[in-house]
């Protein structure tokens, strides 16, 4: 396998790079589809990619290019970043499956999902009672990792539960989870930005967040995004390992 790879990268270079480029291209400039659901109003609905057609046809290229330039460094920035607390949660998540660390988990948090959360079962119950939770109501856990406390809430008030998080090996084992404790509620995973998340507006009746804020440096956006995605009468519940500065909270 990897003898081949070096063999179409050596002959194929250019054409892998065009790929690339062309791909990296499409991922941070599309302005069809933003301008067609949200036709660039300013100040509500328009966005990097849309600001940067617009200058360009008003002949103010100075400015396109600046904003240009800006989006190009904040999409890479953004992605190395992300790119880091991948790779740490996954191997986080890999290595507390192993008994030691469940051994752990049990004794402290009264579970052994395997989670990145302090959140007790004692405190997962209580967000159960805050959130209202019942059979047919939607809930959104956000940053979910490998399902706790999402799933078991779900079995506990039976409604039905999203799981989110940037990685797809905690979901994976949050999967697995499912099918064997036969969860109750009906559940969904998705690989997903918790500052931009991809659900229709007031898809959910509650949404809930365990020691997440503290891990990401999008906090408000992430917030901003919650509430999008929350329904007009939902509740959001979230808990913090340390106080937060900078957004009001």
């Amino acid at each position: 396998f990897f003898g081949i790879m070096l063999i179409l990268i050596k002959h194929s270079y250019v054409v892998l790079i065009t790929v690339l480029m062309s791909g990296f291209g499409r991922a941070v400039s599309e302005v069809g589809a933003v301008m067609i659901v949200g036709v660039n109003i300013d100040h509500y609905t328009r966005v990097m990619t849309t600001a940067i057609s617009l200058e360009t046809r008003k002949g103010d290229l100075e400015k396109a290019m600046s904003l240009g330039i800006v989006l190009i460094l904040t999409t890479m920035k953004r992605s190395a970043i992300e790119q880091d607390q991948k790779s740490r949660m996954e191997e986080f998540y890999l290595r507390a499956q192993s008994p030691v660390m469940q051994s752990m988990e049990r004794t402290v948090c009264g579970c052994d999902y395997g989670g990145n959360s302090w959140t007790t079962r004692a405190e997962a119950e209580e967000i159960c009672r805050l959130l209202g939770l019942s059979a047919g109501l939607k809930l959104l856990d956000v940053g979910a990792g490998s399902g706790w406390p999402g799933l078991y809430m779900s079995d506990q008030s039976g409604c039905d539960v999203t799981l989110v998080d940037l990685t797809s090996v905690g979901l994976q084992i949050a999967a697995k989870r499912v099918t064997r404790d036969r969860i109750t509620g009906t559940s969904w995973i998705s690989v997903a930005d918790a500052s931009n998340l991809p659900f229709v507006a007031g898809s959910f009746d509650a949404i809930s967040h365990s020691d997440l804020l503290c891990c990401l440096p999008r906090k408000w956006e992430t917030l901003m995004s919650c509430r999008d995605a929350l329904s007009d009468v939902g509740r959001n519940c979230f808990a913090l390992e340390r106080h937060l500065r900078g957004i009001g909270i």
